[in-house]
């Protein structure tokens, strides 16, 4: 049962879906790889979790924090320039350095980034408290007290924030004040001089103009102490050498990323794992305008003949539903007329007040229906669809769908589903997965099994979007029987109707209702290690929550019963004179709510 105050890690997913798209003019993605957190182009990589987890309030805050602090650093911060900067001071052996740069770039870009967004503030606060922990852990749990301009990057950026308006600062005060006690008086007002000047800087040049200057003023200090030097900067070599001692010092700071690790660390162990991706990075849509093969597949000329030849093959199984579903939404529709309109039926009522000249004497018919639904068709495209004729069997029914639906007020589309798709996706994918693996072997068991479910990219394809008019997708939907046989090998079934449902949840119909053809239970391909089996019961978890929001979903096995396993609503396909009394009847029945 879920905590009060929590959120699943399933739900946390679909925010940074839709998170990804809201970032402004600049494109950013969230990806979840592996157990890594960074930034890496226009990606923000969060560690993957086990769906099936979840994240307490504080988790979650902390979480939404550090996306909302990696799109600061992609959006506000030059990283080129920081990058350069950070390689010099690694060559120059001055790690002090590059840990001052970051210790006023992460408060600068959060000031920019809690004026970007006004939820940003509460998030950054629950960043900033679980960075001042385990800095506090750190000063309370070291043995060796250290130069204090070690402790100068954390005691700056907690500084910064704090100045930054953070909401909460009982956990950066109690930080400062552990701090407090490895310094001078003097060592800590000169930290809150260098502080102050944080929030009036406009760009990565200047946060790096100030690091310069306040590690040459370190320097000085403790070569000199507040005295002047006896000669000039430029030729002091006893500036030189302490420069060199005080630079090769690493600064005791706590990254944003780290803290994050630290908060979630429980959910990145992968023990007790029900479904954990490795990463959703190479995953894929694609469409008949994609410039991939399968845009090229889906693009055929041929492919419209062979749609109108499945019409002729299935005209009757296809009017026949369309008959009954028009007949029902006529008895379900409100048909009325209203008076006092300035156009349309002379109203008889309302002879004598045409004859005096007015003009509201019109009635109009008005035309209510509740069956306000949108209809989302996932459609299972891998390779076990090409036994028994199954893939044919699918777009028959899926073709019967469109054209029975087409005809009323029902907003709907059709998408397939499948995994590894033989593609420079799939290839770069198995790369990384080869390269983590070898620079993480901890997160892999001696027998060579991944602590994931899934390492292989999920490959989403549209043959109809709900905006898309059916006579321009005719013939994408005549390629579902082909596209088993590329290469399309497994199905991972619960991940991919979460992207549908993605899609689906969005919509302003108040009805909405999910359908799902497939030949069996979910599968993906191994790949050097076994996948573990928890893919049947991720998908279970999955049907059930998106049911708990509301949405309607149906199981169409396709030669195949295992959509009892799964879906509480189903039923079983085995050829096509079955379509009308079986499945299509079964979604008349839930687009109308009753029998037909």
């Amino acid at each position: 049962m879920k905590r009060a105050g929590s959120i699943t890690a399933q739900a946390f997913v679909h925010e940074c879906r839709g998170t990804s798209r809201t970032f402004g003019r600049k494109k950013i993605a969230i990806v979840f790889r592996g157990n890594m957190v960074g930034v890496d182009g226009d990606k923000i990589i969060y560690p993957s979790l086990d769906m099936a987890a979840e994240l307490d309030e504080f988790q979650w805050a902390v979480s939404r924090g550090y996306i909302d602090h990696a799109t600061g650093r992609l959006r506000h911060s030059d990283l080129d320039q920081l990058r350069r900067y950070n390689q010099q001071a690694n060559k120059a052996k001055c790690p002090l350095k590059r840990d001052i740069a970051a210790s006023i770039e992460d408060p600068r870009i959060e000031r920019l980034v809690m004026q970007d967004y006004k939820g940003a503030g509460g998030n950054l606060s629950a960043v900033t408290s679980a960075v001042c922990r385990t800095l506090k852990e750190q000063v309370e749990g070291s043995d060796q007290q250290g130069p204090w301009y070690q402790w100068l990057p954390a005691t700056m950026t907690a500084m910064g924030r704090k100045l930054n308006g953070i909401e909460d600062n009982r956990e950066i005060d109690q930080f400062l004040a552990v701090v407090k006690q490895q310094m001078t008086d003097d060592h800590y007002q000169m930290c809150e001089a260098w502080a102050a000047r944080i929030g009036g800087l406009e760009s990565t040049e200047a946060a790096l103009t100030l690091a310069d200057e306040i590690f040459d003023a370190i320097v000085h200090f403790e070569e000199y102490g507040e005295d002047d030097p006896p000669e000039s900067p430029e030729n002091n070599p006893a500036l030189d050498r302490r420069a060199s001692e005080v630079g090769k010092k690493q600064g005791h700071s706590c990254d944003v990323s780290v803290a994050l690790k630290a908060v979630i660390g429980e959910h990145l162990k992968g023990e007790k794992t029900i479904y954990r991706a490795w990463s959703t990075e190479f995953d894929t849509w694609s469409n008949r305008r994609s410039g991939d093969n399968i845009g090229e597949i889906l693009r055929q000329p041929k492919l419209r003949d062979q749609y109108q030849q499945v019409l002729s093959e299935t005209a009757g199984q296809i009017n026949a539903l369309r008959r009954k579903l028009e007949r029902s939404l006529a008895a379900k529709r409100d048909i009325r007329w209203a008076g006092g309109a300035l156009k349309g039926r002379l109203d008889n009522r309302r002879l004598v007040n045409a004859y005096n000249g007015e003009e509201d004497v019109f009635t109009v018919r008005r035309e209510d229906t509740d069956i306000a639904t949108a209809v989302s068709v996932l459609v299972d495209l891998s390779t076990s669809m090409v036994k028994e004729n199954k893939g044919h069997l699918a777009m028959l029914a899926t073709i019967a769908l469109a054209e029975a639906l087409e005809k009323t007020d029902v907003s709907y589309e059709i998408l397939g589903f499948c995994t590894n798709r033989d593609d420079e996706c799939s290839h770069e994918m198995k790369v990384a997965v080869r390269q983590y693996q070898r620079e993480h072997p901890d997160e892999f068991s001696f027998s060579g099994k991944l602590n994931y479910s899934r390492y292989e990219p999920i490959n989403m394809v549209e043959f109809k979007g709900y905006h898309d008019n059916l006579n321009k997708c005719r013939a994408s939907m005549a390629a579902i029987d082909q596209l088993p046989y590329k290469c399309y090998v497994g199905n991972c079934d619960g991940e991919s109707l979460l992207l549908a449902y993605d899609r689906l949840r969005v919509r302003q119909e108040p009805r909405k209702v999910l359908m799902v053809l497939s030949d069996g239970a979910p599968h993906i391909r191994a790949c050097k290690v076994e996948a573990p089996p928890h893919l049947g019961e991720h998908l279970k978890q999955v049907v059930s929550e998106i049911e708990a929001d509301g949405v309607e979903t149906l199981g169409i096995g396709i030669v195949d019963d295992s959509v009892r396993e799964y879906y509480p609503n189903h039923v079983v396909v085995n050829d096509v004179d079955s379509l009308v009394s079986t499945a299509l009847d079964q979604v008349a029945r839930i687009l109308l709510g009753k029998t037909l």
